[in-house]
């Protein structure tokens, strides 16, 4: 389980990264930006399923053994 949450955490982390890639100082570089909106895509579908995780977590905290 805890291997699971390194993955969770460098996904994560991955993301922010590559989501503020843009601004970082250097030559430009065209894969920047689409590489950006395609973690901030995915950052908003995440957020979209947060009601369905929650919904999700409530019925197994509930569900009788």
């Amino acid at each position: 389980m805890g291997i699971h949450f390194v993955r969770i955490g460098a996904i994560i982390a991955f993301l922010a990264l590559i989501t503020f890639y843009p601004f970082f100082p250097g030559e430009y570089d065209r894969l920047a930006v689409p590489l950006s909106e395609v973690a901030q895509v995915f950052g908003m579908v995440g957020l979209l399923l947060v009601p369905v995780g929650l919904v999700w977590l409530l019925y197994e905290l509930r569900k009788p053994s």
